[in-house]
């Protein structure tokens, strides 16, 4: 019995390593934020990733700590989730306009073999904790980087 727990341990890190693909890429980001997203690898499987995104009458900052693992569907295939924060400066908010709030992040990646190209999709709820709207579900992304 330790032995096959050690051995599903031992292939689980394996499978988890072998989820980076590359160190840094950068890019846009179509849905909520709209604007430009960079990831960067601490170190198999963590990476930290920046979305900027902006408006007609402010900007939003998330940063984001997330854990990736290679998928079934081939080995370019990856799935992704974590949890940040964010700040948002916004001439909707009457008095403040600023806003300060967590995150969390699931998505689905894709690592093009021939092009240095990332594709991602990722659902992405977060709380307002000071000001803004409170709790926004619906947050959905689609990210297309260049990998460095």
């Amino acid at each position: 019995m330790k032995k096959a727990i050690l051995l599903i341990a031992f292939f689980g890190c394996v499978s988890i390593v072998s989820a980076q693909r590359y160190n840094t890429a950068v890019g846009v980001r179509v849905g909520t934020p709209f604007g430009l997203t960079a990831k960067h690898f601490l170190g198999s499987p963590l990476a930290v990733e920046g979305m900027l995104g902006l408006n007609v009458d402010g900007f939003y900052l998330v940063g984001l700590l997330e854990m990736h693992t290679p998928l079934p569907f081939g080995d370019n295939w990856y799935g992704y989730f974590g949890a940040g924060g964010h700040l948002a400066m916004s001439g909707n908010n009457n008095n403040d306009p600023l806003v300060i709030g967590v995150d969390g992040i699931a998505g689905l990646g894709y690592n093009f073999s021939k092009f240095p190209i990332d594709l991602s999709l990722d659902f992405n709820p977060n709380l307002d904790i000071i000001n803004g709207s409170g709790f926004n579900f619906y947050r959905t992304g689609f990210s297309a980087r260049y990998i460095f």
